[in-house]
């Protein structure tokens, strides 16, 4: 995956975005409904790959007294959530596989349909587990197997009809994931 082709793509598609991002809104509000079944009150948050900020936005309006940090690779993605967020959160440009922050600052880190655009995940979750606090909880979602098959389908007939081999492997269906550090 070439991440400067991914940072300018959502950079550009930024204002955009939220009008085509069906399947995103319902990740979200999955990682919500999973985060409220824990009945935890996190008083640090951690966005990574945050976005237009729609979750972000959820996260501060459901635990208001919490300090909220959202980071996105594409600038134009961050413009859109502190607008968004209006001023209840800092936003940041900085790279899941290099969070600007020090160990152990969060204790929760959230992050929704982000980390399927890294070509692996060992350090983006490195990262997340080194600025998550003892006890504190990380939830995330991936694509998981089923969705795009649309797409899928179409990207091979579009290869096939130009006698081009596949070179790329596209997301799949949302899965989500919650975990506790110890």
């Amino acid at each position: 995956i070439d991440r400067s082709k991914v940072q300018r793509s959502f950079h550009r598609q930024a204002c955009e975005y939220d009008n085509h991002t069906v399947v995103q809104k319902r990740v979200v509000a999955r990682l919500l409904d999973i985060l409220s079944e824990e009945g935890e009150t996190p008083s640090r948050i951690l966005d990574v790959g945050t976005g237009t900020g729609l979750l972000a936005q959820h996260m501060a309006d459901l635990y208001s007294d919490a300090f909220l940090s959202c980071i996105d690779l594409a600038p134009g993605m961050a413009v859109v959530a502190r607008q968004r967020l209006d001023r209840r959160g800092l936003v940041a440009v900085a790279d899941a596989e290099h969070l600007p922050f020090a160990g152990e600052a969060f204790d929760c880190v959230v992050s929704a349909s982000t980390f399927q655009w890294l070509t692996t995940l060992d350090n983006a979750f490195g990262e997340a587990w080194r600025v998550l606090a003892p006890g504190g909880r990380f939830a995330f979602a991936l694509f998981g197997h089923g969705t795009f098959h649309e797409l899928k389908t179409s990207y091979r007939a579009a290869l096939a009809s130009s006698g081009r081999a596949p070179a790329m492997s596209l997301p799949r269906s949302h899965t989500a994931f919650t975990v506790s550090s110890t």
